[in-house]
Protein backbone atom coordinates (compact mmCIF):
# COMPACT_ATOMS: atom_id res chain seq x y z
CA UNK A 1 0.00 0.00 0.00
CA UNK A 2 2.93 2.35 1.14
CA UNK A 3 3.99 1.75 -2.62
CA UNK A 4 0.98 2.57 -4.67
CA UNK A 5 0.76 6.06 -2.16
CA UNK A 6 4.22 7.04 -3.42
CA UNK A 7 3.14 7.14 -6.85
CA UNK A 8 -0.25 8.61 -6.61
CA UNK A 9 -0.90 11.97 -7.89
CA UNK A 10 -2.45 14.49 -5.39
CA UNK A 11 -5.82 13.96 -7.13
CA UNK A 12 -6.77 10.58 -8.58
CA UNK A 13 -9.79 9.23 -10.34
CA UNK A 14 -11.37 6.05 -11.48
CA UNK A 15 -13.29 5.89 -14.80
CA UNK A 16 -16.03 3.84 -16.17
CA UNK A 17 -18.20 3.70 -19.05
CA UNK A 18 -20.31 1.00 -21.07
CA UNK A 19 -22.69 0.94 -23.68
CA UNK A 20 -25.14 -1.73 -25.12
CA UNK A 21 -26.59 -1.36 -28.41
CA UNK A 22 -30.28 -2.58 -27.79
CA UNK A 23 -31.59 -1.40 -31.65
CA UNK A 24 -30.18 -0.07 -34.44
CA UNK A 25 -32.42 0.44 -38.03
CA UNK A 26 -31.52 2.82 -40.72
CA UNK A 27 -33.09 3.48 -44.04
CA UNK A 28 -31.58 5.20 -47.35
CA UNK A 29 -33.00 7.72 -49.37
CA UNK A 30 -31.04 9.01 -52.03
CA UNK A 31 -28.11 11.11 -50.73
CA UNK A 32 -29.70 10.42 -47.07
CA UNK A 33 -29.30 7.87 -44.48
CA UNK A 34 -32.03 8.09 -41.62
CA UNK A 35 -31.93 6.00 -38.75
CA UNK A 36 -33.65 5.15 -35.13
CA UNK A 37 -31.59 3.94 -32.13
CA UNK A 38 -31.62 2.91 -28.71
CA UNK A 39 -28.45 1.89 -26.31
CA UNK A 40 -28.80 1.54 -22.86
CA UNK A 41 -25.35 3.26 -20.93
CA UNK A 42 -24.03 3.72 -17.81
CA UNK A 43 -21.17 6.09 -16.74
CA UNK A 44 -18.84 6.36 -13.01
CA UNK A 45 -15.97 8.56 -11.95
CA UNK A 46 -14.64 8.75 -8.57
CA UNK A 47 -12.24 11.35 -7.65
CA UNK A 48 -10.20 11.56 -4.82
CA UNK A 49 -7.36 13.11 -3.03
CA UNK A 50 -3.71 11.50 -2.18
CA UNK A 51 -4.73 12.84 1.21
CA UNK A 52 -7.75 10.67 1.56
CA UNK A 53 -5.61 7.12 1.47
CA UNK A 54 -2.66 8.29 3.42
CA UNK A 55 -5.57 9.12 6.40
CA UNK A 56 -6.96 5.87 5.44
CA UNK A 57 -3.57 3.96 5.91
CA UNK A 58 -2.05 5.15 8.64
CA UNK A 59 -4.21 7.99 10.07
CA UNK A 60 -4.27 11.53 10.90
CA UNK A 61 -1.06 11.70 12.79
CA UNK A 62 1.56 12.57 9.66
CA UNK A 63 -1.00 16.08 9.37
CA UNK A 64 -0.41 17.25 13.10
CA UNK A 65 -0.71 21.05 11.96
CA UNK A 66 -1.66 21.09 8.70
CA UNK A 67 -5.02 20.83 7.13
CA UNK A 68 -5.83 18.67 4.74
CA UNK A 69 -8.28 17.53 1.95
CA UNK A 70 -10.22 14.26 2.41
CA UNK A 71 -13.59 15.06 -0.02
CA UNK A 72 -13.92 12.12 -2.76
CA UNK A 73 -16.26 13.17 -5.70
CA UNK A 74 -18.24 10.80 -7.85
CA UNK A 75 -21.00 10.43 -10.29
CA UNK A 76 -22.62 6.82 -10.99
CA UNK A 77 -25.26 6.98 -13.46
CA UNK A 78 -27.35 4.60 -16.03
CA UNK A 79 -29.63 5.87 -18.44
CA UNK A 80 -31.44 4.73 -21.52
CA UNK A 81 -30.38 6.36 -24.86
CA UNK A 82 -33.24 7.08 -27.91
CA UNK A 83 -32.11 8.50 -30.99
CA UNK A 84 -32.60 10.35 -34.33
CA UNK A 85 -30.12 10.21 -36.76
CA UNK A 86 -29.67 11.78 -40.23
CA UNK A 87 -26.55 11.21 -42.38
CA UNK A 88 -25.68 13.05 -45.76
CA UNK A 89 -23.04 12.98 -48.80
CA UNK A 90 -22.19 15.86 -51.02
CA UNK A 91 -20.47 14.26 -53.81
CA UNK A 92 -17.00 12.33 -52.75
CA UNK A 93 -16.07 15.67 -50.96
CA UNK A 94 -18.11 15.57 -47.51
CA UNK A 95 -19.93 13.27 -45.65
CA UNK A 96 -22.01 15.08 -42.24
CA UNK A 97 -24.08 13.49 -39.50
CA UNK A 98 -26.83 14.37 -37.01
CA UNK A 99 -27.88 12.86 -34.11
CA UNK A 100 -30.52 14.05 -31.72
CA UNK A 101 -31.03 11.81 -28.44
CA UNK A 102 -34.01 11.79 -26.06
CA UNK A 103 -32.32 10.53 -22.43
CA UNK A 104 -34.29 8.78 -19.43
CA UNK A 105 -32.76 8.45 -16.23
CA UNK A 106 -32.71 4.88 -14.62
CA UNK A 107 -30.46 5.97 -11.30
CA UNK A 108 -28.02 8.43 -10.20
CA UNK A 109 -25.81 8.45 -7.36
CA UNK A 110 -23.13 11.58 -7.28
CA UNK A 111 -21.65 14.43 -4.97
CA UNK A 112 -22.65 18.47 -5.75
CA UNK A 113 -20.42 20.11 -3.60
CA UNK A 114 -17.18 18.04 -2.40
CA UNK A 115 -15.84 20.34 0.39
CA UNK A 116 -13.81 18.61 3.39
CA UNK A 117 -11.00 19.70 5.51
CA UNK A 118 -8.89 17.82 8.57
CA UNK A 119 -6.91 19.43 10.56
CA UNK A 120 -5.38 18.60 13.37
CA UNK A 121 -4.09 20.99 16.18
CA UNK A 122 -0.28 20.11 17.32
CA UNK A 123 -0.88 21.69 20.70
CA UNK A 124 -3.78 19.42 22.33
CA UNK A 125 -4.11 17.30 19.25
CA UNK A 126 -7.93 18.40 18.79
CA UNK A 127 -9.11 17.22 15.05
CA UNK A 128 -11.49 19.89 12.91
CA UNK A 129 -13.69 18.95 10.24
CA UNK A 130 -15.04 21.57 8.17
CA UNK A 131 -17.48 20.54 5.37
CA UNK A 132 -19.73 21.90 2.42
CA UNK A 133 -20.47 18.32 1.38
CA UNK A 134 -24.01 17.29 -0.88
CA UNK A 135 -24.48 13.64 -1.36
CA UNK A 136 -27.83 13.12 -3.90
CA UNK A 137 -29.16 10.22 -5.43
CA UNK A 138 -32.61 9.17 -7.68
CA UNK A 139 -34.39 5.89 -7.55
CA UNK A 140 -31.24 4.88 -4.95
CA UNK A 141 -32.35 4.76 -1.16
CA UNK A 142 -29.70 6.41 0.88
CA UNK A 143 -31.97 5.37 4.59
CA UNK A 144 -31.45 8.70 6.87
CA UNK A 145 -28.89 11.16 7.87
CA UNK A 146 -28.63 8.98 10.87
CA UNK A 147 -28.01 5.87 9.12
CA UNK A 148 -27.20 5.48 5.82
CA UNK A 149 -28.29 2.26 3.78
CA UNK A 150 -28.23 2.24 0.05
CA UNK A 151 -30.60 0.19 -2.31
CA UNK A 152 -31.18 0.58 -5.52
CA UNK A 153 -34.93 0.61 -7.03
CA UNK A 154 -34.66 0.57 -10.82
CA UNK A 155 -37.57 1.02 -12.90
CA UNK A 156 -37.81 0.93 -16.95
CA UNK A 157 -38.91 4.86 -17.37
CA UNK A 158 -38.73 7.66 -15.07
CA UNK A 159 -39.11 11.13 -15.26
CA UNK A 160 -35.58 11.98 -14.90
CA UNK A 161 -35.07 12.86 -18.75
CA UNK A 162 -32.37 15.10 -20.98
CA UNK A 163 -31.19 15.42 -24.26
CA UNK A 164 -27.87 15.40 -26.27
CA UNK A 165 -26.47 15.88 -29.54
CA UNK A 166 -24.36 13.95 -31.75
CA UNK A 167 -22.53 15.53 -34.74
CA UNK A 168 -19.55 15.05 -37.12
CA UNK A 169 -18.25 15.56 -40.73
CA UNK A 170 -16.04 14.05 -42.65
CA UNK A 171 -13.97 16.01 -45.57
CA UNK A 172 -11.98 14.39 -48.52
CA UNK A 173 -9.09 17.16 -49.10
CA UNK A 174 -7.23 15.07 -51.56
CA UNK A 175 -7.63 11.19 -53.39
CA UNK A 176 -5.12 9.97 -50.52
CA UNK A 177 -6.23 12.42 -47.30
CA UNK A 178 -9.27 12.52 -45.35
CA UNK A 179 -10.02 14.50 -42.37
CA UNK A 180 -12.61 14.13 -39.37
CA UNK A 181 -14.06 15.98 -36.83
CA UNK A 182 -17.02 14.95 -34.33
CA UNK A 183 -18.79 15.51 -31.05
CA UNK A 184 -20.16 13.45 -29.01
CA UNK A 185 -23.08 13.87 -25.80
CA UNK A 186 -22.72 17.54 -27.08
CA UNK A 187 -24.89 19.62 -24.17
CA UNK A 188 -25.95 16.50 -23.04
CA UNK A 189 -27.52 16.61 -19.56
CA UNK A 190 -30.25 14.25 -17.16
CA UNK A 191 -32.99 16.27 -15.29
CA UNK A 192 -33.43 13.58 -11.69
CA UNK A 193 -36.98 14.64 -10.62
CA UNK A 194 -37.83 10.82 -9.44
CA UNK A 195 -37.12 9.57 -5.68
CA UNK A 196 -34.48 11.86 -5.50
CA UNK A 197 -33.11 13.04 -2.23
CA UNK A 198 -29.92 14.95 -1.12
CA UNK A 199 -27.68 14.49 2.01
CA UNK A 200 -25.88 17.78 3.48
CA UNK A 201 -23.06 18.46 5.79
CA UNK A 202 -22.31 22.43 6.33
CA UNK A 203 -20.11 23.12 9.16
CA UNK A 204 -17.10 22.95 11.15
CA UNK A 205 -17.00 20.43 14.11
CA UNK A 206 -14.47 19.78 16.04
CA UNK A 207 -13.53 16.26 18.12
CA UNK A 208 -11.23 16.19 20.70
CA UNK A 209 -7.54 14.67 20.91
CA UNK A 210 -8.77 11.70 18.32
CA UNK A 211 -6.19 9.44 16.49
CA UNK A 212 -2.69 11.73 17.29
CA UNK A 213 -2.73 11.43 20.93
CA UNK A 214 -3.02 8.15 21.34
CA UNK A 215 -0.34 7.46 19.06
CA UNK A 216 2.19 9.57 20.33
CA UNK A 217 1.01 8.43 23.58
CA UNK A 218 1.76 5.12 22.72
CA UNK A 219 -1.98 3.86 23.26
CA UNK A 220 -4.22 1.76 20.82
CA UNK A 221 -5.85 3.27 18.23
CA UNK A 222 -9.49 1.81 17.82
CA UNK A 223 -10.50 3.20 14.52
CA UNK A 224 -13.41 1.89 14.42
CA UNK A 225 -14.45 4.18 17.93
CA UNK A 226 -12.67 7.10 15.66
CA UNK A 227 -14.86 6.61 12.95
CA UNK A 228 -18.38 6.15 14.78
CA UNK A 229 -17.34 9.12 16.72
CA UNK A 230 -16.76 11.57 13.87
CA UNK A 231 -19.68 10.49 12.01
CA UNK A 232 -21.93 11.03 15.02
CA UNK A 233 -21.09 14.30 14.92
CA UNK A 234 -21.14 15.28 11.49
CA UNK A 235 -24.49 16.61 10.94
CA UNK A 236 -26.48 15.86 7.48
CA UNK A 237 -29.96 17.42 6.60
CA UNK A 238 -32.20 15.62 4.34
CA UNK A 239 -33.63 17.38 1.14
CA UNK A 240 -35.81 16.73 -1.87
CA UNK A 241 -35.13 18.87 -4.66
CA UNK A 242 -34.58 18.14 -8.79
CA UNK A 243 -30.91 18.48 -9.57
CA UNK A 244 -28.88 18.05 -12.92
CA UNK A 245 -26.12 15.99 -13.95
CA UNK A 246 -23.65 16.16 -16.96
CA UNK A 247 -23.44 13.17 -19.50
CA UNK A 248 -19.64 13.76 -20.58
CA UNK A 249 -18.73 15.38 -23.40
CA UNK A 250 -15.85 13.93 -26.25
CA UNK A 251 -14.49 15.52 -28.98
CA UNK A 252 -12.61 13.46 -31.67
CA UNK A 253 -10.12 15.06 -34.54
CA UNK A 254 -8.72 12.37 -36.90
CA UNK A 255 -6.80 12.24 -40.32
CA UNK A 256 -6.31 9.46 -42.79
CA UNK A 257 -3.79 9.26 -45.72
CA UNK A 258 -3.60 6.48 -47.77
CA UNK A 259 -0.05 6.43 -49.82
CA UNK A 260 -0.94 3.52 -52.00
CA UNK A 261 -4.18 1.21 -52.12
CA UNK A 262 -2.87 -1.45 -49.84
CA UNK A 263 -1.53 0.48 -47.04
CA UNK A 264 -2.92 3.01 -44.90
CA UNK A 265 -2.03 5.52 -42.20
CA UNK A 266 -4.17 7.39 -39.43
CA UNK A 267 -4.24 9.37 -36.11
CA UNK A 268 -6.92 10.32 -33.74
CA UNK A 269 -6.62 12.97 -31.30
CA UNK A 270 -9.62 12.81 -28.46
CA UNK A 271 -10.21 15.08 -25.46
CA UNK A 272 -13.06 14.45 -22.95
CA UNK A 273 -14.99 16.42 -20.36
CA UNK A 274 -16.38 15.26 -17.26
CA UNK A 275 -17.20 17.00 -13.79
CA UNK A 276 -14.28 19.91 -14.54
CA UNK A 277 -11.91 16.92 -15.78
CA UNK A 278 -10.20 16.47 -18.86
CA UNK A 279 -9.20 13.48 -20.13
CA UNK A 280 -6.68 13.62 -23.16
CA UNK A 281 -5.87 10.84 -25.40
CA UNK A 282 -4.32 9.49 -28.90
CA UNK A 283 -4.08 6.84 -31.73
CA UNK A 284 -1.52 6.60 -34.14
CA UNK A 285 -1.97 3.40 -36.60
CA UNK A 286 -0.58 1.75 -39.80
CA UNK A 287 -2.46 -0.91 -41.59
CA UNK A 288 -1.09 -3.26 -44.72
CA UNK A 289 -3.31 -5.36 -46.51
CA UNK A 290 -1.74 -8.54 -47.89
CA UNK A 291 -3.85 -10.43 -49.85
CA UNK A 292 -7.25 -9.90 -50.78
CA UNK A 293 -8.26 -11.55 -47.06
CA UNK A 294 -5.97 -10.83 -44.65
CA UNK A 295 -4.40 -7.29 -42.97
CA UNK A 296 -1.94 -6.92 -40.51
CA UNK A 297 -2.18 -3.17 -38.51
CA UNK A 298 -0.22 -1.89 -35.34
CA UNK A 299 -1.76 0.47 -32.98
CA UNK A 300 -0.55 2.46 -30.58
CA UNK A 301 -2.72 4.56 -28.43
CA UNK A 302 -1.95 6.95 -25.16
CA UNK A 303 -4.47 8.15 -22.36
CA UNK A 304 -4.16 9.94 -19.48
CA UNK A 305 -2.10 7.74 -17.16
CA UNK A 306 -2.59 4.58 -20.00
CA UNK A 307 -0.21 3.72 -22.74
CA UNK A 308 -1.18 0.47 -25.00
Amino acid sequence: VESALRVMDEQNHFRFQTSVDVLNLSVRLRGLQIGFGYQAKADALLQYPKTLAQLAWAGNTQFVGNEINIAPSFQIQGYHEFSLSAGWKVRRIFQGGLRMKYLVGLANLSTANQDATIFTDANNYATTVSTDYVIQSSMIDMGSPEAFAVSISPQAFTQNTGYGIDAGAVIQLTKKLSIAISGVNILSNINWQDSVSQFTSRGTYTFNGLDAAEAITGGEIETESVLDSISSRLEFTETNDPYVTQVPTQIYASAHFQPINTFRLGALIFQEWYRGRQFPGMMLSANKDLGKIVTAGLTYSMRTRSFD
